[in-house]
């Protein structure tokens, strides 16, 4: 046999093999009882956690992940652990859903404080349905039958705060009511569609509206109106490419705000001015297709334009309407809510769900973390935001 002499050093290799288990797995323990003759006393062999609850922190971080990231129903979870032979009724995982929803309140409530000192807010909506509201709909006709979550976004100094209500607030209003706890004086900026609805807050926010909505509307135009699209398409698609430049060499704010003033105005000044034309020499049909999109361009150029005024002013809303595709996967595969407190522990799960996201911590090991700190929580709910997890 002979020597090995190593004079290179080969880096390590792994090897990873995957197993499949169910999402929920039960252990059962068969004990031996025996009874005292003479006292009658009832003896049972112990174990390690005998007197431990029977759906650990981690059942319950599973079903919430599975049922509010995952869009699983409770039944289809169900229907999969009875064929694993670890049943899981709906109702049951309905039960533990709301107590790690009555755990984790405390810590929403202080997101939503946090979230009012935010720098920056995205804000937009989409329909919700939730039983209870639609029944109050039909039997009692409220003035107002609209039902909707909205989806809002606060960058704050600590961290980017995502946030979901379900409700018939629209999104203007829920803003209205987080940013009346606001304590710091600087302006803050809100990000939006131009929908009326957004716009009902007595703050006196910078506006910006977003520029995809814009362009969109001109992208989708009749082939008829070929020429009049490809334009307004090229013009906007020039502060998108220079917005990627200052992404992609991390300007800060202000730099951001003066390459834009150099490298895009030119171009949105250009499609200003030719909207204008348009509309002054009356080269589109009043109530034609083109011109109504050129109005809305003119109407809320302000807004549509902030990138070019306001230091830090994003060029869309993008980020919040991908938050808010969460609640629309959801409304798909699990149809609506039962009832309003159903609505709040969805809103609270899938808030922190997408706030740990924010903050690259792994929901699951957070909810994990913040069950079994449960008892503190209920005293110092600030410590335990997403951006403060500990392992």
């Amino acid at each position: 046999m002979g020597s090995l002499y190593c004079r290179q050093t080969i880096r390590a290799w792994n090897y990873i093999r995957i197993t499949g288990s169910a999402p929920l797995k039960a252990i059962i323990h068969e004990t031996e009882k025996f009874r005292c003759n003479a006292c009658l006393e009832i003896f049972e062999a112990n174990f390690e956690g005998k007197n431990a609850p029977k759906y650990d922190e981690g059942a319950h971080a599973i079903i919430a992940m599975l049922k509010y990231s995952a869009s699983v129903p409770f039944y289809r979870l169900e229907k999969i652990q009875k064929h694993l032979h670890t049943p899981m009724p709906a109702s049951t995982q309905w039960d533990l859903m709301e107590n790690l929803g009555n755990h984790l309140y405390p810590i929403w409530q202080s997101l939503l404080k946090s979230a009012s000192e935010g720098n920056k807010f995205f804000i937009d909506d989409t329909k919700a349905k939730v039983l209870a509201l639609m029944k109050e709909n039909k039997k009692q006709s409220p003035e107002r039958k609209g039902i909707y979550t909205t989806g809002l976004i606060s960058e704050t100094d600590e961290g980017k705060i995502v946030l979901y209500l379900t409700g018939r607030r629209h999104a203007g209003e829920n803003i209205d009511r987080i940013i009346r706890e606001r304590k710091s004086d600087k302006r803050a900026i809100l990000m939006s569609d131009a929908l009326s609805a957004n716009d009902k807050s007595d703050y006196n926010f910078l506006r910006s509206y977003c520029l995809t909505h814009g362009r969109r509307k001109f992208y989708d135009l009749d082939k008829k109106f070929t020429e009049a699209s490809e334009f307004v398409v090229g013009q906007i698609a020039v502060a998108y490419k220079n917005d990627k430049y200052c992404k992609e060499n991390h300007l800060s704010p202000a730099e951001r705000l003066k390459y834009h003033q150099e490298h895009s105005r030119e171009s949105m000044s250009d499609l200003k001015k030719w909207c204008e034309n348009i509309i002054e020499n009356k080269e589109a049909e009043p109530n034609s297709i083109l011109s109504t999109e050129i109005m809305y361009l003119l109407n809320h150029w302000d807004g549509l334009a902030s990138f070019l005024s306001i230091e830090g002013a994003e060029l869309d809303n993008n980020q919040l309407e991908q938050k808010l595709r969460l609640s629309v996967l959801n409304r798909k595969n699990w149809l609506f809510y039962k009832s309003e407190l159903g609505a709040l522990i969805g809103d609270i799960i899938c808030s922190l769900i997408k706030t740990c996201e924010a903050a690259n911590v792994n929901p699951f090991d957070y909810f994990v973390w913040a069950m079994k700190n449960k008892d503190l929580i209920k005293s110092s709910p600030e410590n335990f935001l997403p951006w403060r997890f500990k392992v």
